[in-house]
């Protein structure tokens, strides 16, 4: 058994005791497990939890689950709240299984303190996207090369800790928005 942190990225409830769930770690990535007590003990989608983790016969089953952080706090609005599911399941989708990715979980944790900042949180979610999309190989680089300010952006995003961009007021709301389109695009086709 080990114990970690992870994200609810997604949880299938197959019946009232057994549900599938994928967490992302911070240690092991994204992993699939199973968890056989009632669904609602672990959290919502995009929640923090400390997990025990079992492997018996090379599948993994939740031992315990406690919630360290719920995304679902009462105070955000509907759309805040969409904003933030969709960034889960972006990366549900482009995260790939067992691949540690450090960096990532401890951004989403940089996210997560600042939600409760509305001004802010259009800006965070792109600019979080936009090193999410870099650091898993789906941004495209290309828009970037002809444009000195976006490929100075492009370049350092993934190399600067997220906590200084975010406080950062250089970017601009145009580059914030070519980020935004790029990523979109970017984004776009890789699903596609």
């Amino acid at each position: 058994m080990f114990r970690t942190q992870a994200i609810i990225l997604q949880k299938n409830i197959i019946h009232p005791k057994k549900t599938r769930v994928i967490l992302f770690t911070r240690e092991y990535g994204k992993l699939h497990v199973w968890y056989r007590r009632m669904p609602h003990e672990i959290g919502d989608t995009g929640a923090i939890l400390n997990v025990g983790i079992d492997r018996r016969d090379g599948i993994n089953f939740l031992s315990h689950a406690s919630v360290h952080a719920t995304l679902i706090p009462l105070e955000h609005t509907y759309n805040e709240l969409i904003l933030l599911l969709e960034l889960i399941r972006v990366m549900s989708l482009i995260l790939p299984d067992g691949m540690a990715q450090e960096q990532i979980f401890d951004d989403y944790g940089e996210i997560y303190s600042r939600i409760d900042d509305a001004e802010c949180l259009k800006k965070n979610i792109t600019i979080f996207l936009f090193r999410l999309l870099k650091m898993t190989g789906v941004l495209n680089p290309e828009p970037f090369r002809n444009q000195s300010p976006l490929n100075a952006i492009y370049t350092h995003i993934d190399r600067v800790h997220i906590r200084t961009i975010l406080a950062s007021e250089k970017l601009s709301h145009d580059q914030l928005d070519d980020m935004k389109r790029y990523a979109f695009s970017s984004l776009a086709s890789y699903i596609a």
